[in-house]
C-alpha cells in the first residue's frame, strides 16, 4: 500500500511539473539583446533596445514601458531607444510586452541611472 502511494505521488508531481513547458518555451523565445545594454547610463545618454527573438514567431507590435510608463509602439520587433534625460538616480525598469498571433509575451530589464 505504502508503494502504490509513493508511486502515485511522484507520478502526480511529474505530471504537474510537466504541464505548461509548451508556454515556457514560447515565454524565454524574446529577449533583451545584451550586448547593447550598458550596466549603467549617465543623463544625456541614449539607451539602446533591440529584442531578439530564438523562434522564427511573426511579432505583430511591441509595447515599450519606462518605469511603467507607457513610451512607444513599435511595428514587429523593431529597435528601440530611450534618451535618458532629467532622470532622477536609481534603478529603472525597462518592459516590453510582444504581441504575436493572438498573444502577448512580457519581458523585463531593470538598468541603472549614475
Amino acid at each position: 500500500m505504502k508503494n502504490i502511494k509513493t508511486l502515485s505521488i511522484i507520478t502526480l508531481a511529474y505530471l504537474l511539473s510537466s504541464c505548461g513547458d509548451e508556454n515556457n518555451a514560447k515565454k524565454n523565445s524574446y529577449s533583451f539583446d545584451e550586448s547593447q545594454i550598458k550596466a549603467t547610463y549617465l543623463n544625456g545618454e541614449t539607451a539602446n533596445f533591440k529584442i531578439l527573438n530564438s523562434e522564427t514567431t511573426v511579432t505583430d507590435s511591441t509595447i515599450f514601458y519606462f518605469n511603467e510608463q507607457k513610451i512607444a509602439t513599435k511595428k514587429g520587433l523593431e529597435n528601440f531607444q530611450i534618451p535618458i534625460e532629467n532622470e532622477k538616480l536609481g534603478y529603472k525598469n525597462i518592459k516590453a510586452l510582444i504581441y504575436t498571433k493572438g498573444q502577448v509575451f512580457e519581458i523585463n530589464k531593470r538598468i541603472e541611472i549614475v
